[in-house]
């Protein structure tokens, strides 16, 4: 069934609660503490003790043909490495959706409808009990925008740290984990390329253009360009996409409890 169906029976209760504090330095893999050290000693280990990073993993499942009615097995991309478990992305962008509904200016990710979708619809719909409960609740840090100090005028905290299993990467760790833009270049699976086209762009939780008076623009979000570019050419500004109105590939990202 269709994403636009299936969208309906996502429970506004799945999508974890917010937290305050933050990083002041951006985003690092060390960052991600496991909110309930208890439930993920006791929870089960997936058998990826052995994958390394660079590798390509599957696990979960999720639709993948165009009018698909049948899941597949999802691919993921090994990020990082440590304390008995790994850090993800997906290796193709699984889907294509907003990241607000409205066009509220300086949405953050905390109260963005992609945190949401991601921790409720897709949760639920990619991963079995026992997968899901090898898929930590972690602390997910926001993100100090030293870089567009000059603009704000401070250090600008882009929103509360939030408590979630699945969530998106930022711009500095869109920087850390890959190491060109070529390698940053996101291709669509047939279920959602037909939304994408042939130059999808990805969704980051980094906001942009927070200085700027437009309205609009005021509602742009960082994205992954579709040559795998960070930063506009013409000023160097944060690469961005209107965040409601129009979608962008998600790539899922979170963290996976191994053996070793």
């Amino acid at each position: 069934m269709r994403k636009v169906l299936a969208a309906v029976i996502m429970i506004a209760t799945v999508l974890l609660t917010g937290c305050s504090a933050g990083a002041e330095n951006g985003f690092r893999a060390e960052d991600y503490q496991i909110v309930d050290r208890k439930a993920f000693d006791s929870a089960p280990a997936m058998d990826f003790g052995d994958a390394e990073v660079g590798d390509t993993i599957a696990f979960g499942s999720y639709f993948q043909q165009e009018y698909a009615y049948e899941k597949e097995p999802i691919e993921w991309t090994v990020l990082e490495k440590k304390d008995n478990r790994i850090l993800v992305i997906s290796r193709y962008g699984l889907d294509y959706q907003q990241y607000c509904e409205d066009y509220t200016p300086n949405i953050f990710w905390e109260e963005s409808y992609l945190r949401f979708w991601l921790n409720s619809y897709f949760f639920e719909e990619a991963f079995t009990p026992e997968e899901q409960s090898a898929i930590p609740t972690v602390k997910v840090s926001t993100e100090i925008l030293v870089d567009q100090a000059d603009h704000i005028g401070s250090e600008f905290k882009a929103g509360e740290s939030t408590e979630d299993k699945v969530f998106v990467l930022n711009r500095e760790e869109a920087e850390k984990y890959f190491d060109s833009d070529e390698s940053r270049i996101a291709e669509a699976t047939p279920y959602c390329s037909w939304d994408a086209g042939l130059r999808p762009r990805w969704w980051l939780r980094t906001p942009a253009n927070l200085w700027l008076d437009d309205p609009i623009v005021k509602t742009n979000t960082s994205t992954v360009s579709y040559d795998g570019k960070l930063y506009e050419e013409y000023d160097e500004s944060l690469y961005s996409h209107q965040a409601n109105g129009t979608c962008a590939l998600v790539r899922p990202v979170l963290w996976i409890k191994t053996g070793q």
